[in-house]
């Protein structure tokens, strides 16, 4: 039988939780700067995505090389600092990301796990419930669960494949 995660290198509870205290301490000292959109603006404003970016930084370039011929209401050391905050932003996303793939991984690899011993326990209830009928409930508990289960899944990927179309 594989399994994927190794009982030696889980981290302790504690550890768990020095983890998460240490995020929401991130996302706490995050807080003063964050800013909240409407939908009116994400959708109506012109966004710098992945495309634009370069056209911002040569913009921005420009703007320091050819000062003379800017309008005055352009703030160069703001513009400047918008693209720097960008660029750190950025740099900070794509840490998160990889943290974030990671934990995916990591949680998917331990339900993979679980689910092999889940279907473990249901086998050998299954196996002995045909010899004693004492199991009756637990094994009619599980079928159930995984039914609704199963189904609740196929709806979900008949969701998934509609909208794709």
């Amino acid at each position: 039988m594989k399994l994927y995660i190794d009982l030696s290198k889980i981290p302790s509870p504690e550890q768990f939780n020095e983890w998460i205290a240490n995020t929401e301490s991130q996302m706490h000292d995050f807080q003063q700067y964050k800013v909240s959109l409407s939908n009116e603006e994400r959708q109506g404003k012109r966004k710098l995505g992945a495309r634009r970016i370069g056209y911002a930084q040569i913009a921005g370039q420009g703007s320091n090389q050819h000062i003379q011929i800017m309008p005055r209401n352009l703030d160069n050391y703001h513009f400047n600092q918008i693209m720097q905050l960008i660029d750190n932003l950025r740099r900070m996303r794509a840490v998160q990301r990889a943290y974030f793939e990671m934990v995916d991984d990591t949680l998917m690899a331990a339900g993979i796990d679980a689910m092999t011993f889940a279907k473990m326990v249901h086998d050998a209830i299954r196996l002995a419930n045909k010899v004693d009928p004492a199991y009756d409930s637990i094994l009619k508990e599980l079928d159930e669960y995984n039914k609704r289960a199963q189904a609740e899944e196929a709806e979900e990927d008949s969701d998934e494949s509609g909208a794709e179309a």
